[in-house]
């Protein structure tokens, strides 16, 4: 439910002894909504009600404003001043008991009155009970200060006043003198030469790169087959491994060809042999395999290996001839053999 938080106020207008007493008295009010938020700068129309003897009693008088609340959420009204809904101002009776000002305040301006409040007339507004009474007696003595009341709701800040201007900059003083450099101090002597600091250990010697590089040439021997083994065509040199770390890099090439007939195939490739062991291809048991015929044709062959065990053997390029037709040719085989760590 909507409420009304208000600030009462009653300004009574005192009449002279001969002049008449305006039917009027100022009413303000702070207006909240149901969260309590204020209503500011709003256009709200108001029912005023005078009850009398309680603030559920008979109503005497009863008029409608049409009002606008400031920036701090505050309206202000004349009862009196208002459309008449119901009753006379003129007519009111204040000397016959306690009176009451309800209000009800639609904050959109139209007729659903939907913030109530209600509030007891602490004191008749003497003016307008003279004037409707006769003579005023005597003042009577004034009685004890009653308690102070709550504190009412704190206004809004006020705007921010507009900067003053700067003052004026104060002149410079004078700078003071600048004082004497002392003397500069003398050079040091040069302290001793530190003794030389002993040798370190010198480190293990890294691997060798190369370890050999060997040749060979001759005439390609006659192969007759069939055979299931590599046997060597040609010269070999012998390579001895310190290390299953090291690699042998070999390169051969060799004209061949059929003694007759043909074409035959035959295995060709580069082999090693450890010892009397048998003549084992660097790759493997099947290496290129190449269809020879009567015409002489040149063969070149490359490999590598590495993680022989330490030993010496035997390099060269070896021919397994699996038919039962003759391989020969008197030419040469070229080849080298390289031992790298």
């Amino acid at each position: 439910m909507k409420k009304l938080i208000t600030i009462f106020m009653l300004v009574f207008v005192f009449a002279t002894a001969f002049a008449q007493a305006p039917q009027k008295m100022s009413y303000q009010g702070v207006v909240r909504n149901a969260a309590g938020t204020l209503i500011q700068n709003g256009n709200i129309s108001m029912k005023i009600s005078i009850l009398q003897g309680s603030s559920t009693g008979s109503v005497v008088y009863e008029e409608t404003h049409n009002a606008t609340t400031n920036s701090n959420g505050l309206v202000s009204v004349e009862i009196g001043g208002g459309t008449v809904v119901s009753g006379s101002l003129v007519g009111v009776n204040w000397g016959s008991g306690a009176y009451y000002i309800k209000t009800a305040t639609d904050p959109n301006g139209a007729t659903d009155y939907n913030i109530i409040g209600t509030n007891q007339m602490l004191s008749v507004p003497y003016a307008l009970y003279a004037e409707s009474s006769g003579t005023a007696g005597p003042i009577g003595p004034q009685g004890p200060a009653g308690p102070q009341g709550p504190q009412g709701i704190a206004g809004n800040d006020g705007a921010m006043g507009p900067q003053g201007p700067a003052g004026p900059v104060g002149a410079t003083g004078p700078q003071g003198p600048t004082g004497a450099s002392g003397p500069a101090g003398a050079i040091g002597s040069q302290g001793p030469v530190g003794p030389v600091g002993a040798t370190g250990a010198t480190g293990p010697q890294g691997p060798q790169g190369v370890v050999t590089v060997q040749g060979w040439s001759g005439y390609v021997g006659t192969f007759t087959g069939p055979s299931t083994v590599y046997v060597f065509a040609g010269p070999t040199v012998n390579i001895t491994v310190t290390s299953a770390s090291q690699k042998i890099v070999v390169s051969a090439s060799a004209p061949m060809g059929l003694a007759s007939g043909g074409p035959q195939n035959a295995q060709i490739g580069i082999c090693y042999q450890l010892g009397t062991g048998a003549v084992i291809n660097f790759v493997g048991g099947g290496y290129s395999i190449y269809g020879l015929t009567t015409s002489k044709s040149c063969y070149s062959v490359s490999a590598s290996i590495s993680g022989l065990a330490p030993g010496t053997y035997k390099i060269g390029l070896g021919v397994l001839n699996s038919g039962a037709i003759t391989i020969s040719n008197n030419d040469f085989v070229n080849g080298w053999a390289m031992l790298v760590n």
